[in-house]
């Protein structure tokens, strides 16, 4: 960092500092950490240059932190505080615990310098220790620029063993992988989008409406995934349960209060979809996993497949998702906030015309409060007002996957149970984890 970028930095800091608050007459002083320090220019001040140069960017809350480090200033000399050790402002970030379960600080992972030297001092980085890596990540930050747990001492990450770990098994050479799309998970351009908690029409042309016949009731009640032109993906709960059967599925919807969705695209120009496709479907096209379980509504193996009567005839407006196939799609997405869709209650207890959408940040196993998961769950939401809601069972959560520079969509989970309050802090859905089951999935496709 150039020092005329520093300078201007503190320059500004030393003009918003309160008056009197910092100054002290003599050279001696005493940082915020309580070590004893010289106050002098900060160019002479090698612990605060070397803060500075780690920084790209100083936000608005660490600049209050280095207030507390000024101890003298004048228009033509900004002086801090300067011990020996680093400048440590660490207090400014909130606890956490890291997969060892010790105590660490949620910091953005270019400020963890334990992580940053476990992945600067090894030449190769394996998909396990990915996945091990991953596991630090905490609330807040971006996909790029994630935040961690970040350990107060030297990172050890245990090498493992993943033979019978689902998240480490590669299904690319399955005798069955050909009956799954070569090109999935593609949205339209970004002209077409205009975002929202509502879906634009076009952006997952993979979201499928299961028509559930209750008694004297038939009601388009659950939500599914297309995979491949013959399969829908859903919950094994919807469509296995001795009230209801499934009838029907209905792909290309938008809005069921429409005929013909259409909309004007972030480019001003006007467009619509072609009319959604109906499948009639008895129970016999589907297929339940063997052992589901819903003893004590756990929902083991909550997943089922629906195979199709004709081939779909694939549109922008109908195409599959992409499933979690090789071990880069399965680990690729380090992020925590991952999108559910489905038309399901929203914040005003009134079943949605519309297909509506939700970032959910993504728990892991041990993180999901008062919820005991299988290995072959995953849990997420559980922010207010952002979660899957009743009739948003058998929807796809989904997440980002760059594949070769371009953007795809790949499904993590399938919704299987949750609070049927919309969005209640702390009570995240459950969800089947998608990679755990690619095998049962290509082996009872056909074609």
């Amino acid at each position: 960092m150039k020092y005329a970028h520093v300078q201007f930095i503190f320059c500004a800091l030393v003009i918003r500092i309160i008056n009197g608050q910092g100054i002290h007459n003599t050279t001696r002083c005493q940082t915020p950490n309580n070590s004893f320090g010289e106050c002098v220019n900060i160019f002479q001040c090698p612990s605060f240059m070397k803060f500075l140069a780690q920084r790209k960017v100083v936000t608005e809350q660490e600049k209050i932190a280095l207030r507390l480090y000024i101890c003298g200033a004048s228009l033509k000399d900004q002086k801090s505080c300067c011990a020996e050790e680093d400048v440590n402002i660490d207090w400014i970030y909130e606890d956490c615990q890291t997969p060892n379960e010790e105590t660490g600080k949620c910091k953005p992972v270019d400020y963890c310098d334990p992580i940053l030297h476990y992945i600067k001092s090894r030449s190769n980085i394996t998909i396990e220790t990915k996945m091990e890596l991953r596991k630090y990540i905490c609330k807040g930050g971006t996909s790029i620029r994630p935040n961690v747990c970040c350990p107060h001492k030297p990172l050890m990450i245990v090498s493992r063993m993943y033979t019978h770990n689902t998240e480490s098994v590669d299904h690319s050479s399955h005798r069955n992988i050909h009956l799954l799309p070569n090109i999935c998970g593609q949205q339209p351009s970004d002209n077409k989008i205009v975002r929202g908690k509502t879906t634009a029409i076009y952006e997952f042309p993979w979201a499928a409406a299961l028509l559930i016949k209750t008694g004297n009731i038939t009601e388009y009640d659950c939500g599914g995934s297309l995979i491949s032109n013959r399969y829908v993906l859903t919950a094994a709960h919807c469509i296995s349960n001795d009230k209801s059967r499934i009838v029907g599925v209905r792909l290309g919807e938008h809005d069921f209060r429409t005929e013909t969705d259409c909309a004007v695209g972030a480019d001003g120009i006007p467009y619509c979809t072609p009319p959604h496709e109906d499948f009639e479907v008895t129970p016999e096209d589907a297929i339940v996993h063997s052992n589901y379980n819903n003893n004590n509504n756990s929902l083991i193996n909550d997943i089922a497949l629906i195979r199709l009567r004709r081939p779909v005839n694939l549109t922008d407006a109908i195409a599959p998702v992409c499933l979690p196939i090789t071990i880069e799609d399965k680990s690729n997405n380090l992020a925590e906030i991952y999108t559910v869709i489905g038309w399901g209650t929203t914040a005003d207890s009134e079943r949605s015309k519309v297909l509506m959408k939700a970032n959910v940040p993504v728990r892991f196993i041990g993180k999901c409060t008062g919820i005991t998961l299988h290995d072959k769950q995953l849990c997420a939401g559980g922010v207010n007002e952002t979660d899957a809601c009743q009739g948003d069972s058998g929807s796809p959560l989904m997440g980002e996957f760059v594949d070769n520079g371009v953007v795809k969509i790949i499904q993590y989970g399938i919704v299987s149970m949750g609070s049927s309050v919309c969005g209640k802090v702390n009570v995240p859905t459950v969800y089947a984890k998608v990679s755990g089951y690619i095998r049962w999935i290509l082996d009872h496709l056909q074609s």
